[in-house]
């Protein structure tokens, strides 16, 4: 009776074990999803994709001794963070940095800069633009050396290369649609930026999150008049003019969809060594835990 006994609470053990889950980062922030004010939101566009929205939900982490906030757990539990600070105005793309004749989608380079994130295989297009793109744009390469090598050695092992979604857009249109357009194209790297679509998610505004008509106005006259629905209730919204890392479909190959200080997106273009503010996304690999409890004053910290 002893040794079947035995032998049979062995096999329950191992059994047990192997049924035990990996109570990741994404497992334990997923415990608390809300459906109203400021918190993690089940995606409502995308689905097995969690996003946080609200004017301040409790989505700080402490990376690179810096305060980040998560913006999105990914169906690969894989979170997606976004720098709480920008790195200040930088250029996406100074002038004269792509008019070698290899690019010959950057034809305005010589008079500004290029709307393009990355190299591109073959003919790119958008819009009535098109030709080929042999090198990164300046803010590219920027992240991915510059900025990438003062992160802390202990911190980068948790970047993970990952896809970014660069599709181009065009204004006024819904954010399902402004979704599905950016997801035609990808980049795979470290470190980039949020796109018009990470920024829209963040609010919970409901009239932003059911149509988008946030273009900027044409006239400064009209921004007193313009209620700018997705810079309400959004924790990315800081009053700064951002760049985007999303293509805006123009008649030249500049038009980049910026955020706006007041809130709207509308044209930033690469332009004369243009330089407004930039704020570096990156994404971190599903093997960690948290501890803390991501608000302001105690963060969330990676183990």
């Amino acid at each position: 009776m002893t040794v079947g006994y035995a032998a049979f609470q062995t096999n329950l053990n191992i059994n047990v074990k192997g049924n035990i889950k990996d109570y990741n980062a994404a497992w334990q922030l997923k415990k608390k999803i809300i459906s109203s004010g400021d918190g993690l939101y089940a995606d409502g566009y995308e689905s097995g994709r969690y996003v946080y929205k609200g004017e301040n939900p409790d989505n700080y982490i402490a990376f690179n001794n810096e305060i980040w906030r998560i913006m999105a757990i990914e169906k690969d539990d894989v979170l997606k963070i976004v720098r709480q600070q920008s790195i200040g105005p930088i250029a996406f793309d100074p002038k004269n940095n792509r008019s070698s004749s290899t690019n010959t989608y950057c034809n305005l380079s010589s008079t500004g800069g290029c709307n393009a994130w990355n190299i591109k295989s073959g003919i790119y297009t958008v819009g009535s633009s098109s030709g080929t793109v042999t090198q990164d744009s300046y803010l590219n390469t920027y992240l991915n050396t510059t900025f990438y090598n003062s992160i802390l050695a202990d911190d980068k092992k948790y970047i993970l290369i990952h896809d970014f979604y660069l599709g181009a857009v065009n204004h006024k249109i819904s954010l399902q649609e402004i979704i599905q357009a950016e997801k035609k194209e990808t980049w795979n790297g470290k470190i980039g930026l949020y796109s018009v679509g990470d920024y829209y998610r963040a609010s919970n505004n409901s009239s932003c999150q059911s149509t988008t008509n946030d273009y900027c106005p044409s006239s400064t006259a009209d921004y007193i008049h313009e209620n700018f629905k997705c810079s309400l209730n959004n924790y990315v919204y800081n009053n700064e003019p951002s760049w985007t890392m999303t293509p805006l479909i123009q008649s030249n190959s500049q038009a980049l969809t910026g955020i706006q200080a007041c809130g709207c997106y509308g044209w930033s273009s690469a332009f004369l060594d243009n330089k407004i503010f930039a704020r570096p996304t990156l994404f971190l690999i599903p093997d960690i835990k948290l501890s803390g409890k991501g608000t302001q004053d105690n963060p969330y910290t990676i183990n």
